[in-house]
């Protein structure tokens, strides 16, 4: 075989692993230590329908995961979230289906993952923190923060917010300007471009890009691939 088609080849493998990976998710955590609500009943929607992620009640210090491949779009401190949150936007290649907080479909090439309450730093007083910045790509498992300690949170004891928004950042932006990394509904419908990570991301991880779909058959437990 020449060069050439050596080279070729090897795109190609790298091509199709990449698509592969790229639907390979997982929970910020360890599966057992990731109970939604274990901080304050912060469930998704919990709060009377107010809160948009999954409140995780974990040690400080805990690393934080990137659930997925995909492109930081913000990682810098926030109100609310104290000193550091972070932003994953992923690309699934193509658009699929999924259940939203009201309980209808919302079709989406994207998914953002959103990682508040965390800091850079495994201890505070260390030399070395995290160096990730905007527009870095991370990988699944990649450790993009630590638990903060609740003088330094934003809100409250030591806890992971774990959100899901069901879009591309830009068109976040569009439909929530200023506030599209939200926590919080905040008498908005907001909520609507939102989802529980404990429900999507298991989704994914059990039917695997093989077994999608091919439409959606109102099947809330099932992801399924949009026909045009």
């Amino acid at each position: 075989m020449t060069g050439k088609k050596v080279f070729f080849v090897a795109i190609y493998l790298f091509s199709v692993m990449y698509c592969v990976n790229g639907l390979a998710f997982q929970l910020p955590v360890n599966d057992k230590l990731y109970v939604p609500g274990s901080y304050g009943g912060r469930s998704f929607l919990a709060a009377g329908g107010d809160h948009l992620g999954e409140d995780i009640a974990l040690p400080e210090k805990m690393p934080i995961k990137a659930i997925g491949n995909g492109k930081i779009v913000v990682y810098r401190p926030s109100s609310g979230y104290g000193e550091l949150v972070c932003v994953i936007e992923h690309d699934l290649g193509e658009e699929y289906a999924f259940i939203n907080g009201k309980g209808d479909i919302v079709v989406t090439r994207y998914l953002l993952s959103i990682y508040g309450h965390i800091r850079k730093k495994i201890n505070r007083n260390d030399k070395y923190e995290l160096t990730w910045k905007e527009g870095d790509f991370v990988y699944e498992g990649n450790i993009i923060g630590y638990i903060n300690d609740d003088a330094h949170n934003g809100d409250g004891a030591e806890h992971l917010h774990m959100g899901i928004r069901l879009s591309s950042k830009s068109i976040a932006e569009q439909h929530d300007p200023g506030h599209w990394f939200r926590g919080y509904n905040n008498g908005t419908s907001q909520y609507i471009d939102f989802a529980p990570a404990s429900k999507i991301i298991p989704i994914i991880q059990q039917r695997g890009i093989q077994n999608l779909c091919r439409k959606y058959d109102n099947n809330p437990n099932v992801i399924c691939r949009h026909q045009k």
